[in-house]
């Protein structure tokens, strides 16, 4: 039989028994609530680690992708003299990319606006081009010094078609001039005149065509 005593001691017994147990409660939900907020914030360490390798991967592709410019002096000449140069590009490769490489290359303007349709890649050059400008009294560089408007003519014209074949599979070029015009010069030896609806050829094609004309008659 419990006496008074024995009933308060166990009445205190059970009150501190309750307390421990809420305090274990207490102590587990901050545990968890500390373990938790550590993964939310490995989490978010190792996404943005992933994210930042993502990225910089992606660059690392980019940075990869190569070109190949041609340096055409053949001049009409069937023995080819073409020098290659690289150049490096990021995301997809344009004819305006191989423009503006070939203007860094040379130190001539190869200033022309392009368009890729079924029949190939129309290349409409502008009067501020050196191709149209012509030379004046620009400073040249050595690697590319021409005397002469008819070699320096030949020499964008077949530089730019042979570097839009190599890096688009072959692909026709159509010149054109002033907005879709007929690409004509004052004075160009041996053709002066490219219609729009035919594919320019290079240089050694004209002379042989000229060179053959000329046998005829």
């Amino acid at each position: 039989m419990l006496t008074t005593t024995d009933e308060g001691v166990l009445c205190n017994q059970e009150i501190h028994l309750e307390r421990s147990i809420d305090d274990m409660k207490k102590n587990l939900s901050l545990l968890l609530f500390i373990i938790l907020t550590l993964s939310i914030s490995a989490c978010k360490d190792d996404s943005t680690y992933k994210n930042q390798k993502d990225l910089n991967q992606s660059s690392q592709e980019q940075t990869e992708n190569t070109a190949v410019l041609c340096a055409d002096f053949s001049s009409g000449n069937s023995d080819l003299n073409i020098k290659e140069y690289e150049l490096e590009y990021t995301g997809d490769l344009t004819p305006e990319a191989l423009l503006e490489g070939l203007t860094e290359l040379t130190g001539l303007d190869f200033i022309a606006d392009t368009a890729q349709t079924q029949k190939g890649i129309t290349v409409d050059w502008k009067k501020e081009s050196t191709l149209i400008a012509n030379l004046g009294d620009r400073e040249q560089k050595e690697e590319f010094f021409f005397y002469d408007a008819d070699s320096m003519r030949w020499f964008m014209m077949d530089s730019l078609y042979r570097t839009l074949r190599e890096n688009f599979e072959e692909i026709d070029t159509y010149y054109t001039m002033d907005g879709g015009k007929e690409l004509e010069f004052e004075e160009l030896y041996p053709v002066k005149l490219f219609p729009t609806d035919m594919s320019y050829e290079g240089s050694p094609f004209y002379f042989a065509h000229a060179s053959s004309q000329s046998d005829e008659e």
